[in-house]
């Protein structure tokens, strides 16, 4: 039986209570609070966001966010925390089309919304979103840039015309050749290839455009990938018809250092990542030095998605499994999963995260976290009852994208809505490359200045 309390009490703790509950609450991840000196007690109202995040299980669902149009993404993220997700409201002809760019806090609420911008795209052409420095750009035929703070649109640059007017030719003719990919320097500034203009363009974190470097000798192929790797070099991954896959490095200047073959895939061609010592390919598990030479070349065959951690130990996905070599190229460790992979992995400090499709679950995504070490499942989930989509019709940018952000957050979206999953108050990896440094659709390190 509980004990009597005398009324007076009973008074003096309800009117203690409503001066507590007037008192100004933040309730954003971060937001500054006029309680912090406040110690807790059982009347402090619900938990904050940074309180639920950092109490939520290992693979539960801490947020959801419906998208009012169906967006892609997250297409990048930043140092805070908040992912971007870019939704295309209304196609305008066979090459236009209008988009809005939805920022969203790592506690899952909507920080911005831009206003929408029309642009274009060409056969070929690979949009791409990078945050670097204090804004976040997009990249299609043109490049505009946000302001990571308010969503305002600071500037717009029409690549087709500048290089229309540079003598590059014209990117909307069936010849023109694609714009992009795209990678960014920690300065702010970003590389671009031009059509087959056989051009890289290098745009400024004002707007400016430049060439970096042109000549068809330094472009024997279709750029496939670009990225600046851990040594400040640009590397351009290159398919071409009578040497197959190559590497073309560029020094700072714009002039070419080597072209070297990096062909260890059977089937497509994989995206560049970046080591400490060396650039893979994201589909082969083979590496060139920053010299040009060869580090290794197993032929081994991985799944689209590769990660290298700040010892230059490789962790990919394969067909039904994931797997780990070392710096040599050596097997550290393989798993045997029941699930198709997504080319989508995030690298945290203690475990490894996978977006899986299981197969007793097609239509559906999954997470499976692995440690670092041993290859062991620490944790997974199916996300079953969120019935996230895999298919996004319209929309030039990828879906089914996942990001590790910085309140230790896996952020990841499917066209109807994006959540966040808690992993256990798991940190980033500040040194790893994620997927590579400065070079990346989600340009960790650029955003970090790194």
């Amino acid at each position: 039986m509980r004990p009597m309390v005398p009324m007076r009490a009973t008074l003096r703790r309800a009117l203690g209570a409503l001066a507590f509950a007037v008192l100004p609450i933040a309730s954003s991840c971060g937001a500054r609070t006029e309680l912090a000196s406040v110690a807790p007690s059982q009347d402090a109202g619900p938990p904050t966001c940074a309180q639920r995040l950092a109490s939520a299980p290992p693979g539960s669902v801490v947020w959801t966010f419906p998208f009012a149009t169906p967006a892609a993404g997250p297409v990048a993220a930043d140092p805070s925390g908040a992912t971007y997700f870019i939704a295309v409201e209304a196609l305008t002809g066979a090459q236009g089309f209008t988009y809005t760019v939805l920022s969203v806090d790592a506690c899952g609420a909507l920080r911005w919304q831009s206003e929408p911008v029309r642009s274009v795209t060409t056969s070929g052409t690979r949009p791409v979103a990078m945050v670097t420095g204090d804004q976040l750009v997009v990249q299609t035929v043109s490049v505009d840039a946000f302001d990571l703070a308010t969503g305002a649109r600071r500037w717009s640059t029409d690549l087709a015309a500048f290089g229309a007017a540079a003598g590059l030719g014209n990117v909307f003719t069936q010849t023109g050749g694609p714009v992009g990919p795209a990678a960014a320097f920690a300065d702010g500034s970003m590389l671009v290839n031009f059509g087959d203009a056989k051009a890289l363009l290098r745009v400024d974190r004002r707007g400016a455009v430049s060439v970096f470097s042109r000549g068809a000798s330094a472009f024997p192929g279709v750029a496939v990938s670009l990225a600046i790797d851990a040594a400040g070099h640009v590397d351009m991954l290159v398919n071409s018809t009578l040497r197959g896959t190559l590497v073309v490095s560029f020094d700072a200047s714009g002039a070419v250092r080597f072209a070297a073959s990096l062909d260890c895939t059977r089937s497509f061609i994989g995206e560049l990542v970046s080591g400490r010592s060396f650039v893979a390919q994201q589909n082969g598990l083979c590496a060139l030095g920053f010299d040009g030479a060869s580090r290794f070349n197993n032929r081994a065959q991985t799944g689209g998605a590769l990660v290298v951690d700040a010892a230059d130990n490789l962790y990919f996905t394969v067909n039904q499994g994931f797997a780990s070599a070392d710096v040599s190229g050596r097997s550290r460790w393989a798993r045997s999963l029941d699930s198709a992979m997504f080319p989508s992995v995030a690298l945290g400090s203690r475990d490894v995260f996978a977006l899986v499709q299981p197969n007793d679950d097609a239509p559906r995504m999954g997470i499976i976290a692995l440690d670092r070490s041993t290859g062991a499942t620490t944790w997974s989930t199916t996300l079953r009852e969120h019935r996230l989509e895999t298919v996004l019709r319209l929309n030039p940018f990828p879906v089914g994208r996942m990001l590790l952000v910085a309140p230790g957050v896996l952020v990841l979206g499917g066209a109807s809505m994006a959540l966040g999953v808690g992993t256990g108050r798991q940190l980033v990896d500040p040194l790893a490359p994620w997927p590579a440094p400065r070079g990346g659709v989600d340009q960790r390190a650029a955003a970090t200045g790194r």
